[in-house]
């Protein structure tokens, strides 16, 4: 009986739950297939391992619970105990593990993805080269690492009070400005090779210095040694970028493990420990005197006894007694000091901004011109280059990437096809009319929402929108409200509401001024201040302020037919208005 005839046999409640169960499975194809195209999950930053003692920390300070599989959030830090060990997963390609006693913060913007190392040190291991629009930099005190698309380890050693890097495999592009000069300078630093910063005070050039040197297996700290061979993938990548012998670095893992050697070989000197590997003296091999050479000595049967002189003079040890001077002095210079030539110097065949990340406009036309524009992490700002013009210059981003706008001038960098973007606009106002010194005109604002949630105005000026900036400022019981053309100071709207929140200061109702008589404005509000205006036998005005009774004049200087304006007098501060038909009193 083929599978058709047995289903066919089924009672009709065996049909519906098979059939059910495979819609629930398709289903869940289907949804896993989306979060994945959508990249929900590479954009979650997740706690992946924990072991011993680990905190973790919001960017107010509280404590987090430490828990499988919690997802951290921008400005979140991350400490390991003096037994502790975490691993986080920072999307789908970035994982970064720190050993004991260590901290590291995270800061998220977008596709910008910023650690911060304050203590110890941090393992990273990226399986995929970045987009030309995403940023990975690790920081410490004196330099930042670039990662594109590599693995190795960047630390900090307490003793000799040195930043370091050691690339497993690909090549990191890294950045050290010194505080005191502002200098700042860059380096390469390819798998198989370790760079330190050296920072100088006392010198006007040269003040940022790196020592770039070759490894071997034997560099590698315990800690770097177990990241690269608990993980087959990784290890088959640096051993082939490197040349290192992968069964070498196991063997070193299974004598650390059973307590053969120490560890922790992570050599912060500067000197160039490059043949540290003098093994002291195995019992001096017969070498140097091998046969009986006629050597005119007395006694010709000087046989190989291969012990008496243990100390087998400077030949048996070919080392430069290796000074451990950890503070180079004008020699630290081993390697030509790298310039900005290492930096990432093209893309796609036109030259890069230092320290920019190209975007998603490089050589693309507008206006008939090729524009380029790169992104700036450490200062958060955009540059343009334009086919033609002699330098870089900083744009200004359109909300949800419309494109970009010179920022000294209203007209546009690059605007990309209008018909790609649809806003749900909010129109404030439309076709308003408005009165200016440049006559009257009617005005229309509306606004749309970027993914921050922040709105961004626009006005019709000429039949062509235009960016606005919006600012406003309370006089107390007023709202002020201003819209300005965006990078001038042309004033394009402004009108005044009141202040819902405004709670006008409490002034007890006063004694009637001496030979006064109250009228009808007694106790009315005006401006949210309480009012008291009295009259004497020879009809003049008086108004209550905190300083007492002043004098008012009625009308000064203000034509008003249909109503009356109080005045202080003398200095034509109006104190209260009223229009026929519209105030009240008592």
């Amino acid at each position: 009986m083929n599978l058709i005839d047995r289903i066919k046999k089924m009672p009709l409640g065996i049909k519906i739950a098979c059939s059910t169960a495979a819609v629930a499975l398709i289903v869940a194809v289907v949804v896993v297939a989306a979060l994945s195209r959508n990249g929900f999950i590479a954009t979650t930053m997740r706690l992946l391992r924990v072991e011993g003692t680990v905190t973790i920390e919001d960017s107010k300070g509280g404590i987090k619970p430490v828990i499988d599989n919690i997802r951290f959030q921008s400005g979140d830090a991350l400490s390991t105990g003096s037994d502790g060990l975490a691993s986080v997963g920072l999307d789908d390609t970035k994982i970064i593990t720190l050993p004991n006693d260590s901290r590291a913060e995270f800061t998220k913007q977008g596709k910008h993805l910023e650690l911060k190392l304050t203590k110890g040190a941090v393992f990273f291991n990226v399986t995929e080269k970045l987009q030309p629009d995403e940023t990975f930099e690790i920081k410490t005190s004196t330099m930042t690492a670039g990662i594109r698309g590599t693995s190795g380890i960047v630390y900090y050693d307490e003793e000799s009070n040195r930043d370091a890097l050691i690339v497993t495999d690909g090549s990191v592009v890294v950045t050290a400005t010194n505080p005191d000069t502002g200098e700042t300078k860059y380096a390469e630093v390819k798998g198989g090779e370790r760079i330190q910063v050296f920072l100088y005070s006392d010198r006007k050039e040269d003040t940022v210095q790196f020592y770039l040197d070759e490894i071997t297996e034997e560099d590698l700290s315990d800690f770097t040694l177990e990241m690269l061979v608990e993980n087959d993938e990784l290890l088959n990548r640096v051993c082939e970028y490197t040349g290192w012998d992968k069964e070498k670095l196991k063997s070193f893992v299974n004598d650390v493990s059973s307590g053969k050697v120490t560890g922790q070989v992570i050599t912060l000197t500067p000197t160039p420990t490059a043949t540290v590997t003098p093994t002291p003296s195995t019992s001096p091999t017969p070498t140097v005197t091998v046969t009986p050479t006629p050597s005119p000595t007395d006694n010709p049967n000087v046989s190989p006894t291969p012990v008496p002189d243990p100390d087998p003079e400077a030949t048996s040890t070919p080392t430069p007694t290796i000074t451990v001077t950890p503070t180079p002095t004008a020699t630290a210079t081993p390697t030509a000091t790298p310039t900005a030539t290492p930096t990432p110097a093209t893309y796609k065949g036109h030259s890069i901004k230092e320290g920019c990340e190209p975007t998603e406009v490089w050589g693309l036309e507008f206006d008939g011109i090729l524009r380029y524009v790169c992104y700036d992490a450490d200062s958060d700002k955009y540059y343009g280059y334009a086919s033609g013009s002699d330098s870089w210059f900083e744009v200004g981003k359109l909300g949800d990437n419309r494109g970009y706008q010179y920022l000294d001038r209203d007209s546009f960098y690059y605007l990309a096809d209008e018909e790609e973007y649809e806003y749900d606009y909010e129109y404030l106002f439309e076709d308003e009319p408005y009165e200016d010194d440049n006559g009257v005109r009617n005005i229309s604002i509306r606004c749309y929402y970027t993914e921050d949630e922040e709105c961004v105005y626009e006005g019709l000026v000429n039949g062509e929108w235009v960016q606005l900036d919006f600012f406003s400022s309370s006089s107390g019981y007023y709202i002020d409200y201003q819209y300005y053309i965006k990078g001038e100071d042309t004033l394009y709207y402004s009108y005044s509401e009141e202040n819902p929140e405004y709670t006008a200061p409490h002034i007890e109702e006063p004694e009637v001024k001496s030979g006064c008589s109250k009228t009808s404005f007694w106790g009315e509000k005006y401006n949210g201040n309480m009012i008291y205006i009295c009259v004497d036998s020879s009809n003049n005005s008086y108004g209550y302020v905190n300083d007492g009774w002043v004098l008012l004049d009625t009308n000064s200087g203000i034509e008003m037919p249909d109503g009356v304006v109080y005045a202080i007098a003398g200095t034509d501060d109006i104190y209260f208005v009223h229009s026929w038909g519209v105030a009240t009193s008592d």
